[in-house]
């Protein structure tokens, strides 16, 4: 089996990243600096991880392996445990260069960093990635392996009070850059996951709700989407990798996404068989409590659907569990929660949205609500089945 080191990856970016590579049978070494906190995630991999990960070996190949080693990434002591493991376990096939810090939060402008800060930030950001990868190289050239740096926009754009940051994922960057010209017999990405809902990005704006931000896990699939297309050394956005949704692969799947979209007849395809322009793309099931955190588990820890999106504000919260391609599960908990599930049926874009609103309206008239926009940034209007059944259309875009 492949074996990925994966830096700072007790929770977030470097957490969503592991588990997508646990899923896929990897072996991972993964660190952090606080030993609670990684273990817990060491743990959470091998109970939410991929079915080699929770099984005893049958015979048919390795189980995975989740090493945590516990350390900080400036060390020179750590970064060679990190290599010895990779040793140990026979080959090294990809380095996640993840660990970082932002600096001191509020952000400070440039004026006001302090130089001492800057170090700690270059070290972390700069020198410590740059000494992790030279001492993987000979094992990543063995392998014709993968070296991915986690980079953010902030190194090509100038914001307020990001200088220090910005600064050395460019520093990285390039260096990086410089090293795909040299290593011919290794890949090496510079990858921009985007704004995303962390801690690390929630320290960039304190006080501020950051909830409109997604969350990791809907990014990561973009690491096996990058893998599996192997693009040259290079920058690449992570979103762009995420791998769309593919057509069920038997019969028994193919009905169940059928059930969940609906057929729109053979009439209203194309001729090459694929869903008219404007046809909608997934069915959602939305359920409001008032215990959120005891619905949350039982989807997830119980049931053991992917949470892949959530948000959170003075008085509403909310988590969003994926059932294949086109299917959701929305729990929530309103300001005013009226406990119950209803239907919604999600369209591509508004346009889609309101040609449905004006042919629903032609046939049932005032009983559609009207088309509105949420509060939330998304639009949408309710209309009543014959048996009563709250149905939501909607788009968020």
């Amino acid at each position: 089996m492949p074996t990925a080191i994966i830096t700072g990856a007790s929770k977030g970016l470097g957490l969503a990243l592991a588990g997508r590579l646990a899923d896929a049978g990897w072996h991972l070494i993964i660190d952090a600096r606080g030993a609670e906190a990684l273990h817990a995630a060491a743990d959470k991999l091998r109970v939410d991880g991929s079915a080699a990960c929770r099984a005893e070996p049958d015979g048919s190949g390795e189980r995975v392996r989740i090493e945590p080693i516990v350390g900080d990434i400036t060390s020179a002591e750590h970064r060679d445990a990190l290599i010895r493991a990779a040793t140990a376990s026979g080959r090294l096939d990809l380095l996640v260069n993840n660990a970082g810090t932002l600096g001191p939060s509020p952000l400070p402008s440039g004026a006001d960093l302090d130089p001492a800060a800057l170090r700690e930030i270059v070290e972390t950001n700069v020198v410590a990635p740059h000494a992790l990868t030279q001492a993987a190289l000979p094992l990543l050239r063995a392998s014709h392996g993968l070296v991915v740096d986690i980079t953010s926009d902030a190194a090509i754009e100038a914001y307020p009070g990001w200088g220090g940051y910005g600064a050395a994922k460019a520093a990285t960057e390039q260096l990086r850059n410089v090293l795909a010209a040299e290593e011919s017999d290794v890949t090496v990405w510079r990858v921009d996951p985007g704004d995303l809902r962390t801690d690390m990005h929630q320290l960039a704006f304190p006080g501020e709700d950051i909830s409109d931000r997604p969350l990791p896990e809907t990014v990561a699939p973009g690491l096996l989407g990058l893998i599996e297309a192997r693009p040259p050394s290079g920058r690449y956005k992570l979103a762009d990798f995420v791998p769309a949704a593919r057509p069920a692969p038997d019969e028994e799947s193919a009905i169940a996404v059928v059930a969940l979209v609906g057929d729109h007849g053979t009439e209203s395809r194309s001729e090459s068989g694929s869903e008219p322009t404007g046809a909608p793309v997934a069915l959602w099931l939305t359920i409001e409590v008032d215990d959120f955190d005891a619905a949350a588990t039982f989807y997830r820890d119980v049931v053991g659907l992917p949470e892949i999106d959530g948000w959170q504000s003075d008085d509403e919260v909310g988590s969003v569990f994926a059932v294949g391609p086109a299917a959701r599960v929305e729990i929530e908990r309103p300001a005013t929660p009226s406990p119950g599930a209803r239907l919604a049926i999600e369209y591509p874009d508004l346009a889609a949205l309101t040609t449905a609103y004006d042919r629903i309206v032609a046939r049932v008239g005032a009983a559609a609500t009207p088309l509105r926009r949420h509060e939330r940034g998304h639009s949408g209007f309710t209309i009543y089945d014959p048996r009563g059944t709250e149905l939501y259309l909607w788009s968020e875009k």
